[in-house]
């Protein structure tokens, strides 16, 4: 993840040490003073949906290239690179 781009329009620039792993069945986010969380998730379209216990907690995938993934989610648009 290099950077989070929050709704006010201001830029968060992350270390190397934040990411987010994709695979089949789950997503983890790592966040440098926040620790590592894990979501199972399905994908329709463009759209993951992620549970958190009780909550579904949905991304929308604003643009997909072979090495880059823009992700709105509800903490702001996720800009990831591989």
């Amino acid at each position: 993840m290099t950077e989070v781009v929050y709704d006010d329009g201001s830029v968060n620039q992350l270390e190397t040490s934040n990411f987010v792993y994709i695979d089949a069945n789950t997503i983890t986010e790592v966040i440098k003073g926040h620790g590592s969380r894990q979501y199972p998730y399905t994908r329709q379209g463009n759209v993951l949906t992620l549970t958190a216990g009780d909550e579904q907690i949905t991304w929308q995938i604003l643009s997909e290239a072979t090495h880059r993934l823009e992700v709105a989610t509800p903490i702001g648009k996720y800009k990831l690179t591989r």
